[in-house]
């Protein structure tokens, strides 16, 4: 019982950001949509500092200078700023004040549960030009990168989508910590 009331608000909290997204892309003709976690925020080694709290451990990442420099060259040119991040729904409070903390100006936050639903929301801003930057990978702080190859393959087959993925991001962060 408890899974299927968890599953239904799942798909309540996707269809708010789902939509969301639309309208803020209506008013974006050119967005530059970024992942948070490993492509924004240096977010894999806080997993092997035994943080108790994971509010904590979130509100205790560093972010990636240059992508931040980055990120501020995407609102210095007009385009719409999307941070577009696969985390539980519970921390979106949280994870907006962790932004506002290093971004200064107005940018849509939109979660998600999976990397499949990144996809989903992109493919339907298709009257939009998009700059998209995830790394799509996980399992960094096990000692062996992984990727979500199917998803990678999906987003490569969008068109209106420039995709820098793991290793342009590696070189716009510069030497990781």
């Amino acid at each position: 019982m408890l899974r299927v009331v968890k599953s239904k608000l799942y798909r309540v909290f996707f269809y708010f950001f789902y939509v969301k997204s639309l309208l803020y892309a209506k008013k974006n003709k050119c967005i530059g949509i970024f992942d948070i976690d490993n492509t924004i925020a240096n977010t894999w080694p806080s997993f092997l500092e035994g943080f108790d709290d994971e509010k904590i451990r979130l509100l205790s990442l560093s972010p990636f200078q240059e992508m931040v420099d980055l990120v501020d060259s995407y609102y210095g040119s007009d385009r719409g700023i999307m941070f577009l991040t696969a985390r539980d729904y519970r921390y979106y409070f949280l994870t907006k004040e962790w932004l506002k903390r290093h971004f200064k100006y107005n940018f849509s936050l939109v979660l998600v549960s999976s990397p499949m639903e990144k996809i989903k929301i992109i493919k339907k801003l298709r009257n939009n030009e998009i700059d998209f930057y995830d790394d799509m990978s996980y399992s960094h702080e096990l000692g062996q990168v992984k990727f979500y190859n199917v998803e990678i393959d999906e987003i490569m087959k969008i068109s209106n989508v420039r995709y820098f993925g793991y290793e342009e991001i590696i070189k716009f962060q510069g030497e990781r910590k």
